[in-house]
C-alpha cells in the first residue's frame, strides 16, 4: 500500500483484515500509529537522501521513511 488518504485515521490492521487471505501488508510510508506493526528496513537502488544532524538521528531512532509516492 503506497498511501492512504482521508479525513479520519484509518485502522490499517482492520483495513488489511477486510481483504480475505491477506497475510502481509507492506506500507510505502510511515503510518501515524505503528503499534502492532513490524518494521523492516527498506532497500532501494539509486536512491540518495541527504539528511544531517538531529533530523537524521530522529529518522533512524523512530524508523521513519519518506513515502514512496514522494520519490522523484
Amino acid at each position: 500500500m503506497y498511501q492512504t488518504f482521508g479525513e479520519e485515521k484509518i485502522d490499517l490492521l482492520r483495513l488489511a483484515a477486510a481483504f480475505e487471505g491477506t497475510q502481509e501488508l507492506v506500507l510505502g510510508y510511515t503510518p501515524a500509529d505503528r503499534r502492532q506493526l513490524c518494521v523492516r528496513e527498506h532497500k532501494e537502488e539509486d536512491c540518495t537522501l541527504f539528511v544531517l544532524g538531529e533530523d537524521l538521528q530522529r529518522m533512524e531512532q523512530e524508523k521513519i521513511m519518506f513515502p514512496l509516492l514522494s520519490h522523484a
